[in-house]
């Protein structure tokens, strides 16, 4: 469950990030071989891949199950 919850909560904030280009000087270039293993991750990034109304429900849905869990 720990790792579900992760992927979809880290890998909406790393695809908000990308979608806003990485303001700030938070992250730097690592090169065209970097930017194309980034482009084929965020492919598989949850928002992507859910759409728009369908992450909010994705996480909702994880967060009340892992609460349900371990509570």
């Amino acid at each position: 469950m720990g790792a579900a919850n992760g992927y979809l909560v880290v890998g909406t904030f790393w695809y908000y990030l990308h979608v806003a280009e990485y303001p700030g000087n938070l992250v730097q270039s690592g090169g065209a071989t970097a930017t194309r293993a980034i482009q084929a991750m965020i492919e598989y990034m949850p928002p992507h891949i859910l759409g728009s109304p369908g992450i909010y429900f994705a996480v909702i849905i994880v967060l009340i199950f892992i609460l349900v869990v371990y509570v």
